[in-house]
């Protein structure tokens, strides 16, 4: 069990590593730092579950890979 717990942090800290990446990114674009959330769970009903959550989301932008693998789900 502590192997699997120290795995899911590991992927935590890289996700939120990322994610930090990417709003440094839209930081230095737009002038204003964006919101972040990290959850975990199925991606669908955890996108759902933030949306009712958070009623200051007015716009929602979903992106997706053009890498030889496909888009993935989206």
């Amino acid at each position: 069990m502590a192997v699997g717990e120290l795995m899911r942090e590991e992927a935590r800290q890289q996700a939120e590593q990322l994610v930090q990446k990417h709003a440094a990114e839209v930081q230095k674009m737009s002038n204003a730092m964006p919101v972040l959330f990290v959850r975990e769970g199925q991606r669908r009903d955890e996108l759902l579950k933030l949306i009712a959550e958070e009623p200051s989301i007015s716009i929602l932008v979903l992106g997706a890979s053009t890498g030889p693998k496909g888009p993935g789900p989206l």
